[in-house]
């Protein structure tokens, strides 16, 4: 990535960012299953937390991490590989604030 200024009308940032959260919504659904197991939509995230030793929510930021790693690689160029990392970074954090939600309407 280069150091250049950008500009976009506030119109063009809604409209992409949009675009984002509608590209992470269809790759969470589609990925669900890889997450999910017994009907648990949680149950990696509860298994990873498990062997790390720590809250679900944080071992779910370990996931995030790994992504993030990912965009700071020399190699990554601004293409569809990084766009797929946002998207599952995206994804990721919609899990956490779901987790969140659910944690409150328990409480």
């Amino acid at each position: 990535m280069n150091n250049d200024k950008l500009t976009m009308s506030q119109g063009k940032l809604f409209d992409l960012a949009s675009n984002a959260l509608g590209e992470a919504s269809k790759k969470l659904s589609s990925k669900n299953d890889d997450y999910a197991t017994d009907g648990n939509a949680l149950y990696n995230f509860n298994f990873a937390s498990g062997i790390l030793g720590v809250t679900t929510e944080r071992a779910l930021l370990g996931f995030v991490a790994k992504q993030i790693a990912h965009l700071y690689k020399p190699e990554v160029e601004v293409n569809n590989t990084l766009k797929d990392h946002i998207t599952d970074i995206i994804a990721y954090l919609a899990i956490l604030y779901a987790m969140i939600e659910e944690k409150g309407d328990k409480n």
